[in-house]
């Protein structure tokens, strides 16, 4: 969020810190977002840590 205090109106960023819920994942958790389960994952990439993720909407991946 720090490029974020010199780019966009301090307002803004309160306002999107407000409704914002920051998660830090861990390797093949799960996770419930708005009735839909989300398995995150590890994409062992160089560098800084990335995850993808898998979930099933209306019974399709």
């Amino acid at each position: 969020m720090e490029v974020s205090k010199h780019i966009l109106p301090e307002k803004l960023v309160a306002g999107i810190l407000n409704i914002t819920d920051f998660h830090i994942l861990n390797d093949r958790e799960k996770i419930d977002i708005n009735g839909i389960n989300y398995t995150f994952f590890d994409i062992n990439a160089r560098g800084t840590k990335q995850f993808g993720f898998e979930c099933m909407i209306d019974e399709k991946n």
